[in-house]
């Protein structure tokens, strides 16, 4: 394990879930398991749930629904543990088996345990399913892959930065083939547009575009304050993450035509990724909005709330957001008309 997977370990254990699995350890029943799931191993899928189920739910292990448990296992799990498919063959039954001691132990009702139960057999063909496809993974998870594959310890921050550096330069290299940029270069707006699009517009990139690119690589966005209805929409999790992987790419893409894209005069690339990320996640998380649904009311919202805060300078993301507008109506995720009437919204916000 990483150094954040030791951190959520540690936060973990011990407490209601720790003092189980101590016990689990100590008894006959764990003697007799199966033996393909060492001790590290079932501490480690229990932690991730644990501090998951809390985090994101709001859910102690006591009280977990089948909907949040489900959640965790397919999707939770499977984008933050390092477990690979056959992994999960061995972690199921582990699971299963841990749940009826705690029963036996009558740290849960009957009842409770059976749906845990039945969660868990239910929710294992998924786990394997989606275990080996990148595309599942969070982050944090795909760079530690990769590191891994590279040979770099994932707990030395400077070869991680020296291996982080090396990759984006890579991938620029892929965008500009003949002269890689150099931060603050420039392109003309109709050839960064056709060049950029080859790379950013890949499915097979996104995962390394988002490992290295994204501020959120432990996908705080997910647990951050959002509506659960508004009107007849509901948040949806996977639409949340979508939403958040298609700002990142957004947002590089920004940056690198922002000869024709104007943004901030003093911004940074980082700075402009993350004003992009925060614009959309926000529509989300508030309004319920992807970009195919923003509506002049919303943009105003957003205008306001970017002229009162303190966190967000208003003039450069008037700049910023009014490039994206833009941008995005030369990609047709939104009309010119539409653009302009959500810009001038944001302006009267």
């Amino acid at each position: 394990m990483g150094k954040f997977e030791d951190d959520i370990v540690k936060t973990q254990f011990p407490d209601t879930i720790g003092k189980w699995f101590t016990a689990y350890l100590a008894s006959d029943a764990w003697q007799k398991r199966a033996r393909d799931v060492a001790a590290p191993q079932l501490k480690e899928a229990l932690s991730w749930l644990a501090f998951y189920g809390d985090s994101e739910f709001g859910q102690a292990p006591t009280d977990w629904t089948a909907e949040a448990l489900e959640t965790l296992l397919t999707d939770t799990l499977v984008a933050r543990a390092n477990f690979t498919a056959m992994d999960y063959w061995h972690i199921v039954p582990a699971l299963y088996d841990f749940f009826t001691f705690v029963g036996e132990q009558k740290w849960l009702p009957a009842e409770r345990v059976k749906l845990y139960q039945q969660t868990i057999i239910a929710a294992a063909p998924t786990m394997v399913t989606r275990a080996d496809d990148s595309d599942n993974f969070a982050a944090d998870k795909f760079l530690t892959a990769h590191l891994i594959a590279a040979d770099v310890d994932p707990d030395n921050e400077g070869a991680v930065a020296m291996f982080v550096v090396k990759s984006e330069l890579a991938i620029l290299n892929k965008i500009f083939p003949d002269d890689a940029p150099a931060d603050d270069a420039v392109t003309p707006k109709a050839e960064g547009v056709k060049q950029t699009a080859a790379i950013l517009d890949d499915p097979a990139m996104a995962p390394e575009l988002l490992m290295l690119f994204d501020p959120d690589r432990d996908e705080a966005f997910l647990r951050a304050n959002h509506r659960q209805t508004l009107g007849a929409q509901t948040w949806q999790r996977q639409t949340a993450r979508l939403v958040h992987h298609r700002a990142v790419i957004t947002g590089v893409r920004l940056w690198l035509t922002r000869d024709a894209y104007p943004v901030a005069s003093w911004a940074s690339s980082q700075e402009v990724y993350e004003a992009v990320i925060l614009v959309m996640d926000s529509l989300y998380q508030q309004r319920l909005e992807t970009p195919e649904m923003w509506t002049a009311a919303s943009w105003q919202l957003w205008g306001s709330f970017c002229r009162q805060t303190e966190l967000i300078d208003g003039q450069a993301a008037l700049v910023t957001d009014v490039s994206l507008l833009d941008m995005l109506a030369d990609q047709g995720v939104v009309t010119p008309e539409q653009a302009a009437t959500f810009a001038a919204a944001f302006r009267e916000g």
